[in-house]
């Protein structure tokens, strides 16, 4: 039987996460973790089948932490636009973990940054229903909209040179907003 390892799968999980939340994704290699962990690779794979299995898991930590930020936003005087902020702001406070969740093989972000396979869609579209009087249909249709406007936002707030403040971003999503609730009550 090999001898247990020091290190346990939470460990070294959040070590893998402060590795990609301060140097990207691209950099984390087994030996990078490992070094990191002040280890070999030998922990690592104890643990972990493969690296593969490892993203996996590293996925869901930094998606829970995302998914903290738009629980957040669904807090606010008005939950939808708190949401898409909070999207933002995701962007701009964690740069790398939200290129790691939005912007990595185009396959997985399809899936992951369309609304209908967002784990928080379903609270999301209540919200939708409830405040603003919307059909199940409308809901969708408008958090589409508003989705992609604010993945769009989110981008600009990757970098240090940014060319919207928060502020503008919280005015911008509140034009569109109301420019498409206005278009969907003339249907």
């Amino acid at each position: 039987m090999p001898p247990k390892s020091r290190y346990t799968k939470e460990q070294i999980i959040k070590t893998a996460a402060e590795l990609v939340r301060e140097e990207g994704i691209e950099v984390l290699t087994a030996r990078a973790l490992a070094k990191k962990l002040g280890c070999t690779t030998q922990p690592i794979f104890s643990c972990y089948e493969n690296m593969d299995q490892l993203l996996d898991e590293l996925h869901g930590y930094i998606n829970n932490l995302y998914g903290d930020y738009i629980k957040e936003g669904l807090k606010g005087p008005i939950p939808f636009k708190g949401a898409g902020l909070q999207f933002i702001r995701f962007a701009m406070e964690e740069p790398h973990y939200f290129q790691f969740l939005f912007m990595q093989d185009q396959s997985v972000v399809e899936k992951r940054f369309m609304p209908a396979n967002d784990e928080n869609a379903p609270q999301i579209l209540t919200v939708l229903q409830e405040n603003h009087h919307l059909s199940l249909e409308a809901a969708r249709a408008l958090y589409n909209h508003i989705s992609v406007y604010t993945y769009g936002l989110a981008i600009t707030f990757l970098g240090k040179n940014r060319i919207f403040t928060i502020e503008d971003a919280d005015r911008m999503l509140g034009e569109i907003f109301w420019a498409i609730i206005k278009e969907t009550q003339h249907d």
